[in-house]
């Protein structure tokens, strides 16, 4: 299992990736500068998207890409989930999350309700924050996992953040009934939702995750890593790959392990470079 993971990961570092996976057929990789979605072949990336900010309609901002994952056949694609702060600027951009189709057809919805339940139930709602760079949707249970990079109680700070890292992992679950696909089409035509924004289905018409449980991977966390991806281990519906970074005083590092659904260590943390490795897919090898 660790080899296969270490190997996968190996082709999204020439872009820069923040994510990798596969989406109807095709490995794509994410740069979370540009906001460019890339289809890898042949180890090559081409792109393939623009991803654009916020709620789309942005000028001269592109979406910065840091997670994503496939929930009933649509591609999401997510930032870090708080508000930004800082070079002269204040918004909420990065807490909207973008949709594609197999089509390639974008939409966007504003998740500020999400992941502020999100940091609600972790005990870091405002002035703290959940920094998000790792979630997957689990089909077996019906539910998203999240497994923040960086958590804390106190406001964001630069040099305190390197040593946030968090072992959380945040499952939730949504509204109870999703809204008509119908009422999903328009939203998505109108170029998405402003409201609540839940799993996305209906834009402005859709509600914020009712519930999230709050479990742990591993017995304790070591405060300079977080995760930055997680992907269900091919075959199994219980056990989880996930990658850790650390970036401290400039030293990175990057770790790869293996845990269940439940927060137990089946392999521990294997470094696997002096990198930061922030893209993870994994597949099935025949040998």
């Amino acid at each position: 299992t660790a080899t296969a993971a270490t190997a996968s990961i190996a082709s999204t570092v020439a872009t820069a990736a923040a994510t990798a996976l596969r989406y109807d057929g095709a490995l794509l990789a994410c740069d979370d500068r540009t906001g460019v979605l890339y289809e890898i072949r042949g180890g090559v990336p081409i792109p393939a998207h623009i991803l654009s900010d916020g709620d789309g309609r942005q000028v001269g901002s592109t979406f910065k890409c840091e997670w994503a994952a496939v929930r009933h056949g649509l591609l999401y694609v997510g930032g870090v989930g708080m508000e930004w702060a800082g070079e002269g600027s204040a918004h909420d951009r990065p807490q909207w999350v973008m949709t594609l189709d197999g089509g390639g057809q974008p939409a966007h919805y504003n998740w500020t309700a999400s992941y502020e339940a999100l940091r609600d139930a972790a005990g870091c709602s405002r002035p703290g924050y959940l920094w998000h760079e790792a979630a997957v949707w689990h089909d077996a249970t019906e539910r998203w996992l999240f497994m923040p990079r960086r958590a804390s109680a106190e406001a964001w700070e630069e040099e305190a953040d390197e040593t946030r890292g968090t072992n959380l992992m945040l499952w939730a679950e949504g509204p109870a009934r999703a809204p008509p696909a119908a009422a999903a089409r328009g939203a998505a035509s109108r170029g998405g939702g402003g409201g609540g924004g839940g799993f996305g289905d209906g834009g402005g018409g859709s509600a914020p995750f009712e519930r999230v449980t709050v479990g742990h991977a591993g017995a304790a966390a070591d405060p300079r890593r977080g995760y930055s991806s997680v992907k269900v281990l091919p075959g199994s519906s219980h056990l989880l790959v996930a990658l850790s970074t650390e970036e401290v005083r400039g030293a990175v590092a990057s770790f790869v392990t293996v845990l269940d659904i439940n927060g137990t260590v089946v392999m521990a943390p294997e470094r696997i470079g002096s990198v930061k490795y922030e893209g993870l897919e994994l597949a099935t090898i025949d040998t």
